[in-house]
């Protein structure tokens, strides 16, 4: 009975009720914040430190020296123009178009004012001149069946519309030349007068009404 009387009565000195013990709290004033801490390294670490940012800037600034020398930072950067994917097939036609086009822009470099000019024209002649090599004339059509160098007229929506099936430099929209690889064109190859073809989803959205040489697919 004494001797658990001594614990409660240890027990109760070391861990009174409600107050804590008097060494558990501290004013604000004495706290510790980790943040506060300062650190002071040896001073052959900052000389080390100093010595590669000093390298650092300076070598930044050389290389800045030599490229700002030849780069024309200033300038937009110019790209080549983008070769359409695929077979570059044409008409007779548009075959001559592509030469006329690369005879044209060497003309324009002899007159050209302006190195940057001059720049902009060669970049276009470098594709006229691409188009031109990879051309090849596409083989006519079978007899009443669409293709390349057909003017297909036929319904879609409830209304006649007729276009001209050409190759890619040779298109135009809106004067009815459609690129052989725009997706009304692809829908329309092959077709026969009388066939219907799908188009945008819809089931015989294209009906083909007739099917003639377009006008102008021959070489001028």
């Amino acid at each position: 009975m004494t001797k658990t009387f001594m614990t409660q009565e240890r027990s109760s000195r070391r861990y009174p009720s409600r107050h804590p013990p008097k060494w558990r709290v501290r004013p604000r004033r004495h706290w510790r914040k980790p943040g506060n801490a300062v650190f002071h390294p040896p001073p052959a670490t900052v000389e080390l430190t100093t010595n590669i940012l000093a390298q650092d800037r300076k070598d930044t600034d050389m290389s800045v020296a030599f490229r700002r020398e030849s780069d024309e930072e200033h300038l937009e950067p110019k790209f080549e123009i983008p070769i359409p994917p695929g077979p570059n097939l044409v008409t007779p036609r548009g075959k001559a178009i592509l030469a006329q086009k690369a005879e044209a822009v060497r003309a324009a470099i002899e007159e050209a004012a302006t190195d940057e000019e001059r720049d902009r024209l060669k970049r276009d002649l470098r594709y006229w001149d691409t188009r031109l090599t990879t051309a090849e004339i596409a083989p006519s059509p079978a007899e009443g069946e669409a293709g390349i160098g057909s003017r297909v007229i036929f319904m879609m929506g409830g209304k006649k519309r007729s276009i001209a099936i050409v190759g890619h430099d040779e298109a135009d929209p809106a004067s009815g030349l459609i690129a052989f690889s725009a997706p009304l064109a692809r829908a329309l190859i092959g077709g026969a007068v009388g066939e219907t073809a799908p188009f945008n989803g819809v089931a015989d959205a294209l009906e083909i009404l007739d099917i003639e040489v377009a006008e102008g697919s021959l070489a001028p």
